[in-house]
């Protein structure tokens, strides 16, 4: 008993860890990028004259519309981004955290389904740890709003639907409703990690048929559902028309090769633990045939998600997002199938401790660096005469992946960018323009 309580101190203490940590980083992280432009209704990508500014869920929905014939199909995920536009930058920062902390859970209860958990505070510090560490662009996918709401938020979605896919659920009208909705909207997600989810369920729901000869006809309503909420979100007449591209072997075969220098360079380490782990249980003759079954599945989900992007227009590393959820999943089931190795899972948490304390202190440094110069930026912005071109310094380049202004747009010394464009209107002056400090 007293055990058990330790550890349950122990594990509220580390979520709370967790929360102020990431907290601090989303509260350091200003808006940049898309963010300007996703706090008005989408009619263009540089504003007009007067745009008009989000105010409700009934001029989200008019943004999405224009969002979804000019843009592109991420309804779901630009849905989030501008509702919270419309916000104190704040109330997103307490929200966002908590989202990190809730795909933790949901992995968690992932694997609390399909396997025993041998020791709740070790899985924890693997799925955070490996979270932190492997998350691909952390910057760009968690703390920027337009990626968060991009990969993070609708992250929850489909991990959510697959694991109401994994829990025995009563075949009734309630649960028709559930996964027709979940279905849907993880479907509409993006154009990779949907789709690898939507593949994930059908050889799970496969492998139950085939195993005990017993099909729910609701899972198969869930699957057509994300299917068509793909459909949707894929054919979009925007995604259409910036997606044209003329397809070729040699095309092909140089996307092919980045996706997969990309994704070994970014997975290896992910990689090695995996291996190792299989290698474990095949030594304790513990490597069975659900164990093996489980873990191809979520690999053919990771491994799709990742190979599929060859046939798209760009490969930013962010779009592996949902490739290491499926990752971490296969990686913390095979470590709960492994029995002793008390020693060696003991020195792996204390070196994935150790690692993800190190990165972010270089994180922090390099974010809150950024962090004050934005500050003042918008500072000179606030004070200065609107009516008149205000000059800002330029922000020193950042150099980890956990900045969010790391790769993604922001002020230069042009004052008709697009971004400066954008910029100038949210702040209602009349131009901005960057000039180095130095």
């Amino acid at each position: 008993m007293l055990r058990k309580n330790k550890n349950n101190l122990l594990g509220i203490l580390m979520i709370i860890s967790m929360f102020v940590l990431i907290f601090i980083l989303n509260y350091m992280t200003h808006y940049t990028s898309d963010d300007y432009a996703y706090r008005f209704v989408f009619k263009s990508h540089l504003p007009g004259t007067s745009p008009e500014k989000i105010n409700g869920i009934f001029s989200i929905i008019k943004s999405q519309i224009s969002h979804y014939k000019l843009w592109n199909g991420r309804f779901v995920a630009h849905f989030i981004v501008q509702f919270f536009m419309q916000y104190n930058k704040i109330i997103f920062d307490v929200f966002n955290t908590l989202i990190f902390i809730l795909l933790g859970f949901i992995i968690y209860s992932i694997l609390k389904k399909v396997s025993n958990i041998n020791n709740k505070i070790e899985t924890f510090i693997f799925i955070f740890t490996l979270l932190w560490l492997f998350t691909p662009e952390f910057g760009k996918s968690v703390l920027w709003l337009s990626g968060a709401g991009n990969y993070l938020w609708t992250s929850i979605i489909y991990s959510s639907f697959l694991l109401f896919n994994l829990k025995t659920q009563k075949s009734n009208l309630l649960t028709y409703v559930l996964v027709i909705v979940l279905g849907f909207i993880s479907g509409a997600t993006n154009e990779n990690s949907g789709p690898a989810i939507i593949l994930v369920i059908i050889l799970l729901v496969l492998w139950k048929y085939l195993s005990s000869k017993t099909l729910d006809v609701w899972r198969i309503f869930g699957i057509l559902s994300s299917c068509v909420g793909y459909l949707i979100m894929f054919t979009s007449p925007g995604s259409q028309k910036r997606g044209q591209q003329q397809i070729s072997l040699d095309l092909l075969k140089d996307r092919l090769v980045h996706v997969y220098s990309a994704s070994v360079s970014h997975f290896f380490f992910e990689y090695l633990i995996l291996i190792l782990f299989i290698f474990i249980l095949v030594y304790q003759k513990k490597y069975s045939k659900s164990n093996f079954i489980f873990t191809t599945i979520m690999l053919i989900g990771h491994f799709s998600s990742i190979y599929c992007l060859v046939l798209s227009t760009g490969q930013p590393l962010r779009t592996f997002f949902g490739s290491n959820i499926l990752l971490i999943i296969a990686i913390v089931y095979l470590l709960n199938c492994i029995s002793g190795f008390i020693s060696l899972k003991k020195y792996l948490s204390i070196v994935l401790i150790t690692v993800s304390i190190i990165v972010y202190c270089y994180a922090f440094n390099d974010i809150y660096k950024n962090y004050r110069e934005v500050d003042n930026q918008i500072k000179i912005i606030e004070t200065s005469n609107p009516n008149k071109e205000i000059i800002v310094p330029l922000l020193t380049p950042s150099h980890s992946l956990y900045n969010p202004y790391n790769g993604t747009a922001y002020l230069d010394d042009n004052p008709k960018s697009w971004f400066n464009l954008w910029m100038a209107k949210y702040y209602k002056v009349s131009s901005i323009k960057g000039v180095n400090s130095k």
